[in-house]
């Protein structure tokens, strides 16, 4: 038993490297997934990316972009308030009690400053007058208020602040959408120290504060959506302190409890996500470094499905179908040294896996994504609290980022001799090829190699145990 428990073991891994070597080498079945995560196939020189990612470009998330705002950017809100036909940029500037207001010129923006009350954390838009502008409202945790920023009707935007309407204690953040079913946006916020959600419900542009309803211990963020199907958006709070979500039904139902093992719940994003019509959700754990989906059974009621693995420390999430195949995807930014960004690809069935990471160089909490650069494709942005700007991320071509002299798909630094190591290579750049630190034919069976290691490591070890 024992020799054959070691010959399969080899069996298998021969037949993995077959079938590694012909996707790593077709470069048709490669750009079909590219960059999606074959790389644990054919990562030869380990960041995470397939081979053929490295050295033939493809459609992704380029570098990043830095647009001056106020002090210690944190909320963020993508909406035209020009009309001009451009997405444009409201950023809450919570040191700096200011909003600024960032217009989009064809890919150029321009920004101009509103004073608002203390520690802005929250911020919204959408058309709360009937006016066909795009306004504001911003919640500020100094003064625990809510402030509307009505926008002019007409010629180059001009924001009219109301009296601060008080809410709870401590807002840091704020949704919008139809609460009451009359057609107006009204807005929720979410008060992290009092432990509950203040409704703000609208008249034609004139707020008033209504009940409070209570949710989970330091509420941090929240979507509204309409999760249960009755025509009237509901809110869903994460609450980091007592890891779980508070699902707020607009029509007074009452869902089922929400289910999944969450640890520091602290971003939300809504969607379709296996596309059945119902309003899914996602949230992202900042402790455990996961993504926890939770697919809408209808009625508002949710089932937690197994959580995705991701980079250390998600802080805010977002989705938008970033490949344009009109399934939802999702993009994380993590809050840590220098950031990351991580998109995620939706299947359609409410999975994901990784297809891009970057380094921003900016550490983010917050993110939206929108189609700012004009081209149909959704570009992300994240803000950067440290350098007090926000960093705009276009979609567009990638360029490789590894020389393949002999166009065999395999990044030169894993050969020893890629311009000499079969007949009818282009002849080397100028600069010489050089000798790389993988190894000639290392590249794709490296990760197996190490798989077929541990799988003998264990029946070895699984042979010692039987005879102790």
């Amino acid at each position: 038993m024992p020799h054959r428990t070691s010959l399969l073991s080899w069996a298998l891994l021969i037949l993995c490297g077959m079938v590694c070597e012909l996707l790593s080498h077709n470069p048709a079945a490669a750009q079909l997934v590219c960059p999606v995560s074959l790389s644990i196939l054919a990562d030869c020189n380990n960041n995470g990316m397939d081979d053929i990612c490295d050295v033939l470009p493809w459609t992704g998330l380029g570098p990043a972009e830095s647009i001056g705002t106020g002090s210690t950017p944190t909320a963020l809100v993508a909406a035209d308030f020009d009309g001009d036909g451009d997405t444009d940029v409201a950023v809450a500037n919570t040191s700096g009690a200011s909003v600024t207001i960032l217009l989009n010129n064809g890919g150029t923006f321009t920004a101009s400053t509103l004073t608002v009350p203390a520690e802005p954390m929250g911020l919204v838009a959408g058309e709360f007058n009937g006016d066909g502008r795009t306004d504001l409202a911003v919640a500020s945790a100094g003064d625990n208020s809510v402030t509307i920023l009505l926008n002019s009707a007409s010629g180059p935007p001009a924001f009219t602040l109301s009296n601060p309407i008080p809410v709870g204690s401590r807002p840091v953040a704020l949704v919008a959408g139809d609460l009451d079913g009359d057609a107006d946006v009204d807005l929720a916020a979410i008060n992290q120290e009092s432990n509950n959600v203040t409704f703000l419900i609208n008249d034609g542009g004139t707020f008033t504060a209504g009940q409070s309803q209570p949710v989970g211990i330091f509420p941090t963020a929240a979507v509204a959506a309409d999760f249960d199907g009755d025509g009237t958006d509901d809110v869903a709070v994460a609450n980091v302190e007592s890891n779980n979500l508070s699902i707020l039904l607009s029509g007074g139902g009452v869902p089922g409890a929400t289910p999944g093992a969450f640890a520091r719940p602290i971003s939300l994003a809504a969607g379709d996500f296996d596309a059945d019509g119902d309003v899914d959700l996602a949230v992202a754990n900042l402790e455990s470094n996961e993504i926890t989906v939770l697919r809408n059974t209808g009625s508002g009621s949710f089932e937690a499905l197994a959580p995705l693995a991701v980079d250390e420390a998600p802080a805010a999430i977002t989705a938008a179908d970033m490949s344009g195949d009109g399934i939802l995807d999702l993009v994380v930014a993590h809050a840590i040294l220098n950031g990351l960004v991580t998109v995620l690809e939706g299947a359609g069935d409410a999975s994901f896996r990784k297809a891009q990471t970057l380094v921003p160089n900016g550490l983010a909490s917050a993110i939206i994504a929108a189609q700012f650069a004009g081209g149909g494709e959704f570009d992300v942005v994240i803000n950067d609290e440290a350098g007090n700007s926000i960093l705009l991320l276009t979609t567009g071509p990638v360029a490789p980022t590894s020389e393949d002299c002999n166009a065999n798909q395999v990044p030169d630094e894993c050969e020893n001799n890629p311009c000499g190591d079969g007949g009818g290579e282009p002849p080397p750049p100028a600069g010489g090829c050089g000798a790389g630190a993988c190894g000639p034919g290392v590249g794709v069976m490296a990760p197996l190699y190490f798989l077929g290691m541990a799988v003998l490591r264990f029946s070895g070890r699984r042979r010692n145990m039987l005879r102790g």
